[in-house]
């Protein structure tokens, strides 16, 4: 299909606007109308992703509506339909086939729903981002549903030696063993985690961890067992930094949070359903798997989270080097409250560091840097737990030195911080 040309960005949905939905129940905590509906708007064109909380029981209503709906360009599938849709669609891809469940369908111009499966490809390109390489690797993962299967056969189709699994339903759980032993028959797949130590990457797929809850979906004497560096990662995207990540981290793990694996998967969709081209999926987050023939690890000050980015659930909305400019959004769980239940005011700070640091980081060459000198924070407001946002800007800035002021609005849009940060220009140190 055709991806439509740009024609001015969409401010409101009109009669002309494509669109695309997100069906799921409960609804409220996916991050792709976010990811989607902004890229749309900087891309200017006129679609819109809307979410759909649809009851169990009228799962095939949906569908079938979705067939006549001639603006409906399709939609993406969570939590826990995923695999009753890939039983409604007309066409499966080879994939979404073998693992018996979708989370895209592309509406073609005719009717016909055509599904696929590309969770386990936004996590191999996350986990990439974050330096692992899965090949000959020894993997664990926790939950066979829909999105764990997608990424127990990717990791197996890039090349682990070993994976375990575990889910809570001992059915389910065989027949992702099963599935993946007739796929993968190089791989060695076991069921269970009990006593299991030493692997290189460990990851949640299942809802444990949602909303704030203070639940893991794995015990934590079982993540000290996990050599440091390994790495951890979570597809539950609210809040980025969940409990599981949060004890990971403090072990000296590398971590990967949902929300990275969320905006990996906007250009693999986009792709998929026609609303991107090539060269826009790659902008948006990436079409597909690396190839073996494009660098892994094109690096430059902004392209890598950091440990501490990553606690903040930082994510980068634009930068502009030349304007020295930068736009942020940070997540604030129930761990990065004070007494009042509002965020307490060093993680404010940090998140002005981070913005400010961003500003002027986006304007160096790789062999140049920048260290914070002086950070004045003022305290406006109380800020609401949850999503924040920050702007950041270079209002002064030679070899040596730079200036930058920020701002930082919480959810509601309320401005609730500001600060000055002054920082030292110097040539990186090997």
């Amino acid at each position: 299909m055709t991806p439509f040309a740009p024609t001015g960005p969409c401010d409101m949905i009109t009669a002309s606007t494509q669109l695309l939905a997100i069906v799921g129940t409960p609804i409220g905590l996916v991050r792709s109308p976010e990811n989607f509906n902004r890229w749309f708007a900087q891309a200017g064109v006129d679609i819109a992703m809307f979410p759909a909380d649809v009851d169990a029981t009228r799962l095939g209503a949906f569908v079938e509506l979705a067939r006549g709906m001639r603006n409906l360009r399709g939609f993406i599938v969570t939590m826990p339909f995923k695999q009753a849709v890939a039983g409604m669609v007309d066409e499966l891809t080879p994939r979404a086939a073998a693992i018996g469940a979708v989370n895209a369908v592309r509406r073609d111009t005719d009717g016909r729903l055509v599904g696929d499966i590309v969770d386990g490809l936004g996590f191999l390109a996350t986990a990439r981002g974050h330096a692992f390489d899965p090949s000959g690797k020894r993997a664990a993962l926790i939950g066979a549903g829909g999105v764990g299967t997608a990424i127990a056969d990717a990791l197996c189709e890039a090349g682990v030696a070993d994976l375990a699994l575990a889910d809570a339903d001992p059915a389910r759980q065989h027949a992702l063993a099963r599935m993946l032993r007739a796929r993968h028959p190089q791989v060695t797949i076991s069921e269970g985690l009990d006593g299991l130590g030493g692997r290189d990457v460990f990851i949640n797929a299942t809802p444990v961890g949602t909303g704030g809850s203070d639940a893991m979906s794995i015990d934590a004497a079982w993540l000290e067992a996990l050599p440091r560096g390994a790495l951890v990662a979570d597809v539950v995207t609210s809040p980025a930094i969940t409990p599981l990540l949060a004890r990971a981290y403090a072990l000296g793990c590398r971590i990967q949070t949902g929300p990275e694996m969320s905006r990996a998967q906007v250009g693999t969709i986009g792709l998929f359903m026609g609303v991107m081209d090539a060269a826009q999926a790659q902008r948006a987050g990436g079409p597909a798997p690396v190839a073996d023939d494009v660098a892994l690890h094109p690096r430059d000050h902004l392209s890598a989270l950091t440990p501490a980015a990553r606690l903040l659930g930082r994510e980068i909305v634009s930068v502009d080097a030349q304007a020295g400019t930068a736009s942020l959004r940070f997540q604030a769980p129930v761990e990065f409250g004070n007494r009042h239940g509002t965020v307490h005011g060093g993680m404010i700070a940090a998140m002005l560091d981070s913005a400010t640091s961003c500003a002027v980081l986006a304007g160096l060459p790789p062999e140049r840097t920048s260290l914070t000198m002086r950070l004045e924070t003022r305290f406006l407001k109380p800020a609401a737990l949850g999503s924040l946002s920050a702007s950041a800007q270079v209002v002064e800035r030679d070899d040596r030195r730079a200036l930058v002021e920020a701002q930082l609005f919480d959810g509601g849009g309320i401005h609730v911080a500001s600060a000055v940060g002054e920082f030292r220009l110097r040539d990186r140190r090997r």
